[in-house]
This record gives structure tokens, sequence and C-alpha cells, in this order.
């Protein structure tokens, strides 16, 4: 009878135990799980985009598309002052190629800016090599440049924001990462917004026309180095059926509230004809040689007087010391590069203060690293014209990622002079010439060492990245006539891009140029 009992509480425990497991699902089920429901409308909301845009038997058809445009560019921070209009980089003969199925891409196209520049890089993504030229030769020369996994993956992306049916195939792949953000009115017109991750972490929102399903705008936040927070995407406009997909005529692109693009698709074709012959690296373009491991990365150029070389993105910056105080020289790239010169600086010239720094014009490619100098507490030498620039980036937001100067923020110290000033100590001597208006930019300094007779300027003059001087433009000429007019003794001219030549041969350059 004992035994009985046991065996019968034994079976009561197990029943109960069962009902407890069976029931726990039920329980969670009527849950709601928001990043479920978030999902689940995420993907109904693409499921119907992609029926808009063509439907996916259609897209997968059209998975290869050449692209030709119609094109101005206007890059945040090139125009000709800060609070001027937008720049104009016109492109000619810009194109992008693209084979989905077969991960290849291809985009080229010239770029004519103020001064004279005409610069062409080719990007190739192919499983067999990916690989960036200069089609002109007029910066890099004829060396090939290999693009890294992560560049690859950059530029594969920002080439299917072009073309929003590849996109929505793109995101198709990664429905995981879908979630929905929710409706939104812009100019009278209903958005549903939903975001994913792209494969190099960005974090992008698609916005959907309520009423025709198609893809009308997308959006990422990022983290300028000058700006801070800001958004960034682009909008397409005028959709069209091309062999049953919907292609937009025209696409804009946006930077912190402006227009940093007009794109027309002034051509389009449904194959990847034109990238098949653009896959190898052309004849006569040679592959770039190494850099010796134990490259120096400083050089001593004059006593007391430093150039800082191969930082960022082939930048250069200069720095001097005096008796009391160090003076830094360009501040180039981003916060990083600024963090790792003004760690070497500290290294080279311990117990002197970063007490004064100048650069030569305010693109943000030439002062991206400002802000770490401000935090630094040194004193900004600018020209009149770049005051109000300096003011603004200091008191730029930056919550997504602070830098030193949001973390300990402080009032920017600027010092502004007319045409010239000197620097010295009784011993070491720098002059600082403005000479604008030109035609690169409104305020632009250069920097002189009469003792080294180096001038030290940017974007007035780039040599070749592996050596040698390009065609002579515009820009060129200028700088020649700047220096005879201030009748300066130049020896050595340093670029902030791609480094130095001999003076005579710049100018023995610029004069045959100009008996053509």
């Amino acid at each position: 009878m004992k035994i009985n009992n046991f065996i019968a509480i034994n079976m009561l425990a197990a029943f109960a135990a069962m009902l407890i497991l069976t029931a726990t699902p039920s329980v969670a089920q009527d849950e709601t799980n928001l990043t479920q429901t978030s999902y689940t409308r995420a993907k109904q909301v693409l499921d119907a985009a992609i029926t808009a845009q063509g439907g996916m038997e259609n897209i997968r058809r059209a998975d290869k598309i050449t692209i030709h445009y119609k094109s101005v560019n206007h890059p945040l921070g090139q125009n000709a002052a800060f609070n001027a209009p937008p720049a104009e980089f016109i492109r000619i003969g810009a194109r992008t190629m693209i084979d989905y199925s077969g991960g290849r891409y291809v985009t080229d196209g010239q770029s004519n800016s103020p001064g004279g520049y005409k610069f062409n890089f080719r990007q190739v993504i192919n499983p067999k090599r990916s690989f960036s030229i200069d089609v002109n030769q007029n910066r890099r020369g004829n060396t090939v440049l290999n693009l890294s996994p992560a560049a690859q993956a950059n530029i594969r992306f920002n080439l299917l924001l072009e073309i929003p049916h590849l996109l929505l195939l793109y995101v198709s792949e990664r429905t995981e990462t879908l979630r929905y953000s929710g409706e939104t009115s812009l100019k009278g017109r209903k958005f549903q917004v939903v975001n994913f991750s792209a494969e190099n972490g960005t974090q992008i929102s698609l916005y959907f026309d309520k009423q025709t399903g198609l893809l009308t705008r997308y959006e990422q936040i990022v983290s300028s180095s000058l700006l801070g927070d800001v958004i960034a995407g682009g909008e397409y406009s005028d959709y069209r059926a091309i062999q049953g997909i919907q292609i937009p005529r025209k696409r804009i692109g946006m930077f912190n509230g402006a227009i940093t693009g007009n794109n027309e698709y002034a051509e389009i074709k449904l194959d990847f004809a034109e990238g098949e012959e653009l896959l190898e690296v052309p004849k006569g373009y040679i592959d770039a040689p190494a850099a010796p491991a134990n490259a120096d990365v400083m050089r001593k150029v004059g006593d007391g007087v430093y150039l800082i070389e191969r930082i960022g993105q082939n930048y250069r910056v200069m720095f001097v010391e005096f008796n009391d105080y160090v003076m830094v020289l360009e501040a180039p790239t981003d916060a990083n590069v600024s963090k790792a010169i003004i760690k070497l600086i500290k290294q080279t010239v311990p117990n002197k203060p970063i007490k004064y720094v100048s650069f030569s014009h305010f693109h943000f490619d030439h002062t991206g690293g400002l802000r770490e100098y401000i935090s630094e507490g040194a004193t900004i030498v600018v020209p009149p014209g770049n005051k109000a620039f300096v003011e603004q980036i200091a008191k730029s937001k930056f919550a997504i990622k602070p830098d030193a100067l949001a973390l300990k923020p402080r009032q920017p110290v600027i010092e502004t002079f007319e045409k010239k000033r000197i620097f010295t100590d009784g011993k070491q001597v720098v002059e600082l010439y403005s000479i604008g208006p030109t035609s690169h930019v409104n305020d632009m300094t250069m920097f002189y060492f009469p003792k080294e007779k180096i001038l030290f300027q940017g974007d007035m003059f780039s040599p070749l990245d592996a050596g040698g001087i390009p065609p002579i433009i515009e820009i060129n000429h200028e700088l020649a006539r700047k220096v005879e007019e201030l009748k300066l003794d130049v020896e050595t001219l340093v670029a902030v891009h791609s480094g130095a030549v001999a003076w005579k041969d710049f100018l023995a350059a610029v004069n045959n140029s100009a008996q053509k």
C-alpha cells in the first residue's frame, strides 16, 4: 500500500510538472515581444516595397546595371568660405556598374573643381582583385592601390545606395537586422520607416512612401570630425519603369541639411558590359612599392623644425620648437590623427606646451583634427575670414562619439592676422602669409621658413604621390605669382599632400606650362 501511494504521488508530481512545462510557452506567447513585433512589421514593409519596386523575380533578373550620370557634387567643407555657397564639383563621364550576384562593382568619373583640379579615381571590386587607380594620373600617378576588405565593404554599400532595387535586394538578405521605426510625414507625404544594419556596421533608416511603397529616402546618423552629430543620406525621385523595375531619374545626396550631390540618371542599361572591360588593372600601371617597415614618420628639416609625414590619408604636418613653446602647422583628417601627432610632439619636445596652431585653409580634410588642439588650449592663428569657422566648429555637439573638447568644453582662443605675421624667439623664425583670395578658397595661408628656405602650403600644389610634378593647373600659377610678389627665397616646396619638390623644378614646370 505504501509503495502504491509512493508511485501515485510521483505520478501526480510528474503530471503537474508536465502541465507547468506545457503551459509556459502559451504564457510567453500571450506576452507582447516588442522586438518580434518590430521585426514582423518591418518585414511587411520591406516585402511591400519589393513588390512596388517590380517584384523579387524581376529584381533578381535585373541584378546587373550600368548607370551614366549627369551630376554635380557639392562636398561639404570644400566651398570657398565656411559660410559661402556650396562648392561645385562638375562630374564628367561619371558612371557606376554593378554585377550584384557576381560581386563585381566598378565606378569612375572625372571631378572638375575650382583651381583647375581634375581627378578621376576608378574603384574596382572584384573577387579576383579589388583596386583603385588614378585614371588621369595627376595625383597618384600610375600606381595601383589595393583595397582592403573594410574599404571594399564601404565602397560596395555606398554604390548600392545609388540603386534602390539592388539596395532592397541587399536588405532582403539581412532581414534579421530589420526593425520598424514607425510612420512620419515629410513635405505633406506619409512614410513608413524601417531600419537595418549594413555589413560595415552602418545603421540605415529607409523611408518608404506609404502611398506607392517606393523607397524615397535613406538616412544615417554619423559623427563628423568637425560638425559632430549630423544626419547624412539621400533622396530618390521621379521613378519610371525599365523592364519591369522601378528606377529613379534623380538622386540627391544630403549631409547636415545641405545638398551634397545632384545626380541625374542620364542613361541606364540593365547589363554589366562596360564593367567587364574595367575589371583588370590597365597596362602601364604598377603596384606601389611597400613602405619600409622602419620608415621614419618624422624628419627634422631644420634647427627645431620638423616634418611629420604619412599620416591619415597621405597628409603632412609641420611643427616648430621655440624657446618656450611649440607651434603646429596644419591639423588634418580627424581627432585620431591629431592625438597621434600631439603624442609625437610631446615625445620629441617634452615640457613645452603647444601654444599656437595654424592651418593653410579651412577645408575639412585640412582641419578635421583642429578640435583636439582647441582642447589642448592652443591659440588658433588665422586670417579674419576663418575666425567664424573656428568658433562654429568649437561649438559642435558630440553626443554619439564625444571627443576631448566635448568631454571638457572650453572656448577657443583665436588670434587673427592680416597679410603677414612673424613668429620668432630671436633664433627661430616662421612667417605666415595670408594670400587669399585664390581660385581654390578665399582665405589661404602659407608658411615660410626663411632660414631653411622652405615653403609649406596646402592645395596650391601637390606633387604626385610617387614623386614628380603632375600637369600644371591654374592654382599652381597663382602660387608661383604669390611667391614672386612676396620676394620669398624658396628652395624647397613642401605640400600637405604628397611631399616635397625642389622649388626650381616646380617653377620650371610652371614656366613651361605658361609657354604652351
